[in-house]
Order: structure tokens, then C-alpha cells, then sequence
């Protein structure tokens, strides 16, 4: 990682952050190019840690020492794609990421990113992945900050949902997944069973929203011989509830 990047990391979210915060916006808030890091001068959208290069820069750090040429993500929950482009770049033009995404207001972002950056490798799905095939409400959230399968708050849209397992019968296998998905992970995982299971084993990072779900989540990744490690941040934020995971098969070497 480069010491640039920890260091803007550290001052965004040390104890000066109003500061330095009010210092970026004013001259970078019209900047729609990555300032630092590997995306730099790359197209980007969403808020000021996706400008500055920083956004999960534990969970960048994860990309840059599993991906490798010819490698295929699956993006579950793409936000503003930031990750997606990471990806694309790192598994270069024989690799393909696959971004899925319910909300259409995200999905439209992703897509302006994608083609704005020629990254021919990425692929936008219009789907919220669950535990099965069909249609179900997106719960917007206060703000509609936190859209959710799960947590029945403020407005809600109807949306196509799919399965990881489904989705791979007919698409190349996952080298690795991420899955941001505001509380419904445990969803996720028991549609991706069959991947789970058989070989090559894939790995897996994993934000988690609430404490309920933590142990489940754990336990069926354990379940099927995969060994859970906590992901912590550059700098620990303990205010906040959400917690990153890496899972790997405990047969396999850490890279």
C-alpha cells in the first residue's frame, strides 16, 4: 500500500478529520478523477473517499495481494463501483468482474464509471442476490443511505433477485467474492452453497452490518472448511458496527 494513501487515510479519519475534511471539499469537490492510489486519474463517482483513492483501503489491499491477471470477481452490492474498477484493472483484459447491483440509481452510476473508464471486462447486473431466484422488495432506508433486503425501513422497490450458485452455472467461477449487502450476507452465502462447496475454493471478503449476523455467518463459512479471519481497518473506528471478513479454505495457502 502506498504510504501516500495511509497517511491521507490516517488524517480523513484521525482525530483533525472536520478539519482536513472541510480543507479536501473545498478544492477537490468538483473533482470527478481519482486523486491517489492505483485508479489514479481514473473516472470515478460517490462521495469524497472514492476522489481521494481511500475507500476500504483494507478491503484495496485484499484486491492487490489475491487478484492476479485473468482472475473473475463477483461484486455483490457495488455501491458506486469504486471496488469494481480496482478489480477490473487488476485482473486485466483476460479476467472478467461481474457488479451486481439492485438499485437502479447505483446501477446507473456503475455503468458511467465502467464505460467511462473502457473497462471491457466489467459486467453490471441488475439484481439483488439472496437465497433464490424471483422478486422481492429493496428497503431504501432513512435517506435511502442503507437499501436493504432485510431492514424494513422508508420506501421500498421491487427487484429482481438471483443466486451466486444460479448465476455461476451459466457464467465463469468466482476467484474471488465481496459482498456488501446491509445485513442480508447470510442470504447470500446460502445461494452460493454449491460454490462453497466444490473446488476451486474461492475467497471470500465479507462486510457485516450487525452483530446478530456475525456468528451465523462465521459458522457456515466454517461449515464448509473455510478459515474466517477479522479484516480490521488502517485506523480502528469503534463507533462504528461494521466489521470486514476475509475467508479462505484452510487448505489453501495464504498468498
Amino acid at each position: 500500500m502506498q504510504p501516500s494513501l495511509r497517511l491521507l487515510y490516517r488524517l480523513y479519519y484521525g482525530k483533525a478529520r472536520r478539519i482536513v475534511r472541510a480543507v479536501l471539499r473545498r478544492f477537490l469537490q468538483q473533482r470527478r478523477r481519482v486523486f491517489l492510489g492505483p485508479l489514479r486519474g481514473w473516472v470515478c463517482e460517490g462521495n469524497l473517499e472514492n476522489v481521494l483513492g481511500i475507500y476500504e483501503l483494507h478491503v484495496q489491499q485484499v484486491f492487490h495481494t489475491t487478484l492476479m491477471q485473468g482472475d473473475v470477481v463477483y461484486d455483490v452490492g457495488g455501491h458506486h463501483g469504486y471496488q469494481s474498477l480496482l478489480a477490473s484493472k487488476l485482473v486485466g483484459d483476460t479476467g472478467q468482474v461481474y457488479v451486481f447491483e439492485p438499485l437502479p440509481e447505483n446501477r446507473d452510476a456503475i455503468a458511467r464509471v465502467v464505460s467511462a473508464n473502457d473497462c471491457r471486462n466489467c459486467s453490471v447486473v441488475g439484481a439483488a442476490v439472496s437465497d433464490r431466484v424471483g422478486r422481492t422488495p429493496l428497503f431504501l432506508g432513512i435517506n435511502d443511505t442503507q437499501p436493504s433486503l432485510l431492514t424494513e425501513q422508508g420506501l421500498s422497490v421491487i427487484v429482481e433477485t438471483t443466486t451466486l450458485d444460479g448465476f455461476a452455472s451459466g457464467h465463469r467461477r468466482p476467484t474471488l467474492v465481496k459482498i456488501d449487502v446491509e445485513g442480508a450476507e447470510h442470504l447470500v452465502l446460502l445461494g452460493a452453497r454449491h460454490l462453497l462447496e466444490t473446488d476451486p475454493p474461492i475467497t471470500w471478503v465479507i462486510e457485516l452490518h450487525t452483530s446478530a449476523i456475525r456468528e451465523p455467518v462465521r459458522r457456515m463459512l466454517h461449515d464448509h472448511r473455510y478459515q474466517v479471519e477479522d479484516l480490521p481497518p488502517v485506523i480502528p473506528r469503534p463507533s462504528s458496527s461494521v466489521r470486514h471478513i476475509i475467508a479462505r479454505r484452510s487448505d489453501v495457502a495464504t498468498p
